[in-house]
């Protein structure tokens, strides 16, 4: 009862904090990607920044005393109870054939906390962004009877709330579900001025959609101890296909300008609180781990999302199936050592390719990316500073579209502690 209570007390303490971050997160934005102008926004790693080292590799990683929240299995056998958050920002190089800009940010990313329950289940709550949706696009048309400028801007992006759970059915057996809350708003606007504003009105018309729902992940690890101190880890995750609550709202209106400010003339449409769905398909990703004496760490994933079933309030968006692989390494010389700092520490690197559900005027928008990372331990603290770094492009200038050359980096914190533990002396 003293664990449930003191479990209790730091999660009312933090409740306030954690309410406050998720609701201020909903309201920025992450990217600045004109490509998350289509379908969800730019998807976010689910993961953590000890697996973004590695370029994502996460499926069949498992570790009792760090948390791996992609695969819910991974936290069969959590020993330590585990607080992390971190903060990510990105450095962004947009270029088309004619033009080229730069763009940079930095915000909270997430914030997770999981302790075990019992020696065989091990539980996480967290909160991290499922998409965002930013971005500010000006294009200039002329025809043969008139020119005008279209501007297309987008804010938003949808959260995730999630609980998961890792149970363990035997020493080489485990087994996972999360659930999670999603929910946030995505606002998009459209604008078309004209020159000729004696006889033409402007038009503008904006398209709010708020989402409010729960989807589950399902998840499997299997490992084995080999020869010499080597082991095989393999793992899986389901996410479950599921139909999210959505509620639409649509303006459109003629206006011009009073001075710098927008004057609505008359309205052409609203229609307000329009009730449907978004449905997002099914996912599967596989992935296997080679750990040799407790300091090499060796693996592979990938990922298969069928984005052809996607639907947005009914319709189809001509998305297409979507395709990841990922592959990373670790390497911690010896996590024991006394007197030497630097053999204490976790080395990573990786790579991660994506072929995204982003298909526009006949070419794939795919990305390409290599990661470092690594993982400082504090002395006389079971706290320790983690940081990941990854660099790379997506999309091409080919038939006017944009290359976004890129530099993501997350800095995370994590405090462990022993808290269940069944003491025989006071």
């Amino acid at each position: 009862m003293p664990y449930l209570i003191r479990l209790f007390s730091t999660v009312s303490k933090s409740l306030p904090f954690l309410l406050l971050f998720a609701g201020a997160h909903a309201q920025t934005a992450n990217t600045g990607s004109p490509y998350s102008r289509f379908g969800l926004g730019d998807l976010q790693p689910y993961n953590l920044v000890q697996n973004r080292g590695m370029g994502g590799l996460a499926v069949a990683i498992h570790d009792p005393l760090a948390l791996h929240i992609t695969n819910p299995a991974g936290l069969a056998g959590l020993k330590a109870t585990t607080f992390e958050f971190a903060a990510s920002g990105r450095i962004l190089n947009l270029q088309s054939n004619t033009q080229q800009q730069y763009q940079s940010n930095v915000n909270i990313n997430y914030f997770t906390f999981g302790f075990p329950i019992s020696k065989n289940w091990g539980s996480a709550i967290g909160f991290l962004p499922y998409s965002s949706t930013n971005y500010a696009i000006k294009t200039r048309v002329d025809s043969s009877f008139s020119s005008w400028d279209e501007y297309y801007n987008g804010i938003g992006g949808i959260n995730r709330l999630y609980w998961t759970n890792g149970f363990r059915l035997s020493d080489q057996w485990h087994v996972g579900i999360t659930a999670n809350i999603l929910f946030g708003t995505m606002n998009q606007e459209r604008r078309f001025e004209y020159n000729d504003t004696l006889n033409t009105f402007n038009l503008r018309v904006q398209d709010e959609v708020k989402i409010s729902d729960v989807n589950f992940h399902l998840g499997l690890q299997y490992r084995t101890k080999l020869r010499n101190n080597h082991r095989l880890n393999l793992g899986l995750v389901a996410e479950i296909p599921s139909s999210l609550s959505a509620t639409r709202s649509f303006t459109a209106d003629r206006y011009t300008y009073a001075g710098t400010s927008i004057r609505v003339r008359d309205t052409v449409s609203d229609v307000a609180d329009v009730k449907g769905s978004i449905d997002l398909p099914l996912a599967i990703s596989l992935g296997a781990a080679y750990e040799i004496d407790n300091r090499w760490l060796f693996g592979l994933e990938a990922r298969t999302q069928n984005w052809s079933d996607y639907r947005f309030m009914g319709n189809n968006d001509s998305l297409r199936n979507s395709f990841s692989l990922a592959g990373g390494a670790q390497f911690q010389p010896d996590a024991n050592a006394v007197g030497n700092y630097w053999k204490t520490i976790r080395y990573r690197t990786g790579f991660r390719y994506n072929s995204s559900y982003l298909q526009l005027r006949d070419h794939a928008i795919n990305e390409i990316g290599i990661t470092l990372g690594a993982t400082f331990p504090l002395r006389r603290s079971n706290s320790a500073v983690s940081f990941a770094v990854e660099t790379g492009t997506r999309g091409t200038t080919s038939n006017g579209l944009i290359r976004e050359q890129y530099t993501r980096f997350t800095f995370g914190f994590t405090l462990n502690d022993r808290w269940f533990i069944k003491r025989k002396y006071d």
